[in-house]
């Protein structure tokens, strides 16, 4: 005779549980193969939803997708009280580490985890999150190919493929980077963005700095045009004139010494 609980693999047949209390549909294998789908067992339950105590708002939350297979619990003879573990059957064809290795792709890391390594998971979208417990290796990596990444120096390695965007609270402080337009987008609201380097070097075509209400000018063109006015003496019909004067009678020639004052040491355009 028959002890109860037994243990059988499951595969899922529905998740959409109206009550949205975790419970599932499924096909306990092998007893119930061909039997119709509207004629198996009813929804079963969750064993756990938690792993560290069950309070009010606290718990787990991890439905199995529909056509996974998952062990379920059968309780008593009479099959009317059943529950899924979270704890997956083994399926040695559908060991996920082969999948693993040919989708993991994260040029900046140095050393590519080797079997056994890295732990990881990989869910039904393709989603992998990993962990080289050897050298202190992890991230998420997406199917669209972006990924976060820390390598065993403590570096972090960021691919994006739209946009990526930091931001506090209110969005007061924020940083934009967009692939769309190949914009760069710094906002300090109320603030000071402050850029310490000893070099900072813009390799753009076009510049705009606090909204772009008015067109910067180079230096050394302007430089040359305000030293020949500077020095410019004017010729009447009566002959040359003396050059231009200050109210105080001081040669305006006499501010060319201050032209060089102009000239930004620390800002340079091209």
């Amino acid at each position: 005779m028959m002890e109860y609980p037994i243990y059988r693999i499951a595969k899922v047949i529905d998740n959409l549980d109206e009550e949205e209390t975790g419970r599932i549909k499924v096909r306990v294998l092998p007893e119930m193969n061909g039997v119709p789908n509207d004629d198996l067992l009813p929804w079963i339950t969750p064993d756990s939803q938690s792993k560290n105590g069950t309070s009010d708002g606290v718990g787990i939350h991890n439905v199995p997708d529909i056509d996974s297979h998952i062990t379920v619990r059968v309780n008593d003879k009479y099959w009317t009280d059943i529950n899924y573990l979270y704890e997956s059957p083994r399926l040695s064809s559908y060991y996920p580490y082969s999948s693993f290795s040919e989708e993991f792709d994260i040029d900046e890391l140095e050393t590519t985890p080797e079997y056994p390594q890295p732990k990881f998971e990989k869910t039904a979208d393709g989603v992998i999150a990993f962990h080289d417990t050897s050298q202190g290796i992890l991230g998420i990596q997406h199917p669209t190919g972006a990924y976060v990444a820390i390598d065993e120096k403590g570096q972090i390695f960021v691919k994006f493929i739209d946009k990526v965007k930091m931001k506090n609270d209110d969005e007061t402080i924020s940083l934009e980077l967009n692939t769309t337009d190949n914009k760069v987008d710094i906002k300090a609201d109320g603030g000071e963005v402050v850029i310490t380097a000893e070099d900072f070097t813009f390799n753009g075509t076009n510049y705009v700095i606090a909204g772009g209400g008015d067109s910067a000018v180079l230096f050394t063109p302007l430089e040359e045009i305000l030293s020949a006015l500077l020095s410019h003496a004017h010729t009447a019909p009566s002959g040359p004139t003396t050059p231009a004067e200050k109210s105080d009678k001081s040669p305006l020639s006499a501010l060319q010494s201050k032209l060089t004052e102009m000239k930004s040491a620390s800002t340079t355009l091209d």
